[in-house]
């Protein structure tokens, strides 16, 4: 008798249940136990002290790798007043490709493609900040002790970058002028593809 009470039990769960439950692509993206979807709330914690200022790149230069980071690998560039801007002079480069622990052991001047400044000027919370936020905007001094600061939109190259060319500047205080395309992290990709839904984003960047 047991036997035949649970068949008719399992029967009833898994004959009609069935339809009940929610189609998987809604279920991804909304939680069926809730009635209204929230927009997401992410914030990164990244702590840029110690290592993080230490070189990107730490081996010694290689001519067949493709250095990414703030400067289009593809373009050459030469300084302007302070600035590092692309120009269509043909490359002439003297700099330093052995392997260094610090960004300050090495140095660069010239007209030098974007793949060799990557490969001198980048540290690692650098590419860290261009692969999530798309780099750091020059207004964004990052000196510590001033609330103002730390809470300013001059932060956020999305909204301290309002032409079409940005200033972006480095861990070791390098300044590139790049397009505003270059501009293209996570949150950047995360805000394009949830335009329906989008989440709230954050960074918070400190040192321990």
């Amino acid at each position: 008798m047991k036997k035949i009470v649970l068949i008719f039990l399992m029967i009833f769960i898994f004959g009609w249940g069935g339809k009940v439950g929610a189609a998987l692509n809604d279920y991804c993206a909304t939680p069926p136990f809730l009635t209204t979807a929230i927009k997401p709330n992410i914030l990164f914690v990244i702590d840029k002290s110690g290592s993080m200022g230490w070189t990107a790149y730490s081996d010694a230069y290689d001519s067949s790798e493709t250095y990414e980071g703030y400067f289009i690998p593809s373009k050459n560039y030469k300084l302007d007043n302070g600035v590092w801007t692309e120009t269509s002079d043909p490359e002439n480069c003297t700099f330093t490709q052995t392997a260094e622990k610090y960004v300050g052991y090495r140095e660069i001047s010239g007209v030098c493609s974007g793949s060799k400044l990557n490969f001198v000027t980048m540290a690692r919370v650098d590419l860290l900040r261009w692969a999530i936020t798309g780099g750091r905007p020059e207004a964004c001094d990052g000196t510590g002790g001033n609330d103002a600061q730390r809470l300013s939109t001059d932060c956020d190259p999305d909204l301290a970058c309002t032409g079409d060319y940005c200033v972006l500047e480095t861990n070791a205080d390098v300044k590139v002028k790049v397009p505003k395309s270059r501009i293209d992290g996570l949150v950047q990709n995360l805000r394009a593809e949830k335009e329906d839904n989008q989440p709230r984003l954050g960074v918070l960047f400190y040192s321990s």
